[in-house]
């Protein structure tokens, strides 16, 4: 996808990605995009060499959503990214999206929020039933209207990078480096529905 160096697409308004990071992408802007639908499943052993690529990272995937600003509806199928990121107190911090997603993952990095002012509908399967809140620190979703959970087998965490090693999240994880209220509020919540397996 690379060697189409740098692409525009400047009507897409929906996009499916299976398989694929966006840095797998060639460098677009996504200003129209109304619909983003994620499909990367997690690997079956987890590899613990955080030198072996492909992997789909919350760097790159704020970095993305960063770009989304008319994106009404997400959905991320089977997919929990990779947490190679920490909350940065200013607000305007933001990860550059990585030019190639054979860059090997050295270290967990700091970055900012995404605000998602036009997300309406949200939709996530094989969610980590333990650790989902922490995509909601990162994500803000104001104006979310319709949240669609399905979680994933109880024993399911989410993997971070830690000293160097991919490994399952714990609770003692740095989710910032200043204190963060664990409270969510979806002040504009209509439709919920959680299921598990």
């Amino acid at each position: 996808v690379q060697t189409f160096g740098s692409v525009r697409f400047p009507q897409l308004s929906r996009l499916l990605l299976s398989g694929i990071s966006p840095t797998e992408l060639p460098p677009s802007t996504a200003h129209r995009l109304r619909r983003l639908h994620v499909h990367f499943p997690v690997p079956r052993p987890y590899p613990s060499n955080p030198l072996l690529p492909p992997y789909f990272r919350m760097s790159s995937f704020c970095a993305y959503l960063a770009k989304t600003v008319q994106l009404e509806t997400l959905i991320m199928e089977d997919c929990t990214p990779l947490m190679d990121v920490y909350l940065h107190p200013d607000p305007g911090h933001h990860m550059k999206l990585d030019s190639s997603s054979v860059t090997p993952i050295r270290a967990i990095l700091p970055t900012s929020a995404v605000l998602l002012t036009a997300v309406r509908r949200f939709d996530w399967t094989s969610a980590p039933p333990k650790d989902l809140w922490r995509l909601f620190h990162f994500l803000k979703m104001p104006a979310l209207r319709q949240l669609d959970i399905s979680l994933g087998k109880v024993e399911d965490r989410w993997f971070s990078v830690q000293d160097r090693v991919i490994a399952p999240m714990l609770s003692s994880h740095p989710l910032s480096l200043n204190p963060v209220n664990l409270l969510l509020e979806f002040d504009a919540l209509q439709e919920l529905r959680v299921t598990c397996c």
